[in-house]
């Protein structure tokens, strides 16, 4: 659960890609228990009405188990969400640092050419 509410979001787009597969190895080892709480959910049902003198301990009890995996799915697609964002955001940094590069480039090759006297140095 911690790796799911970290603040860390990368400082570069190495890092951001970094935490971002980890998050969804993440993922992954909890597709499984998905399928458990579903099938807890099940059981509950045929306990509570098996028996229903112990339906209300069973049913508070699946309760807060639901209500933990529906806080840890919302914290994995919080956290998903502000990954793709810092994503973007360093994807944007690099963008920017490479286009400044270039006009800088671009500016020292007209500074170096010497500007024409006449029309036949311009053609």
């Amino acid at each position: 659960a911690v790796l799911l509410t970290s603040e860390e979001y990368g400082e570069d787009m190495t890092s951001v890609n970094t935490l971002l597969n980890t998050h969804l190895d993440i993922v992954r080892e909890l597709e499984p228990l998905s399928e458990k709480v579903d099938k807890l959910e099940q059981d509950a049902e045929t306990l509570s009405q098996t028996h229903p003198e112990r339906a209300d301990e069973v049913n508070s009890k699946y309760g807060e188990l639901k209500e933990l995996w529906q806080k840890i799915k919302e914290s994995s697609a919080l956290r998903k969400q502000k990954l793709e964002e810092s994503f973007k955001y360093h994807k944007f940094l690099v963008h920017y640092r490479d286009l400044g590069m270039e006009m800088e480039r671009l500016e020292t090759l007209f500074d170096q050419k010497k500007d024409p006297r006449d029309v036949a140095e311009a053609v």
